[in-house]
């Protein structure tokens, strides 16, 4: 098991509130065992588009030779392989 998929599964047994906000997003109560993996999906997600869309903004991958469309679509695709979506 991902290591955050138990630290979040944890998280999602001890606050309700947090349970409640991944039943409105994903429809799954928060002791399916999914429920754990759409929550650590969402915040692993999360720094690594914020991180890539951050410096893309910023003008920090000019001259490095690659689209940034490229680099973002690769990052997905490892956040999909990550939780064998893909």
């Amino acid at each position: 098991m991902n290591p955050l998929v138990g630290e979040f599964s944890h998280w999602l047994r001890a606050d309700a509130a947090v349970g409640e906000w991944v039943r409105q997003w994903t429809g799954l109560p928060p002791e399916d065992p999914a429920s754990a993996v759409a929550l650590t999906g969402a915040i692993t997600a999360w720094p690594q588009m914020h991180g890539t869309v951050s410096l893309e903004s910023a003008g920090q991958f000019t001259g490095m030779g690659h689209r940034p469309a490229t680099l973002l679509a690769v990052q997905i695709d490892m956040l999909a392989d990550s939780f064998q979506l893909a």
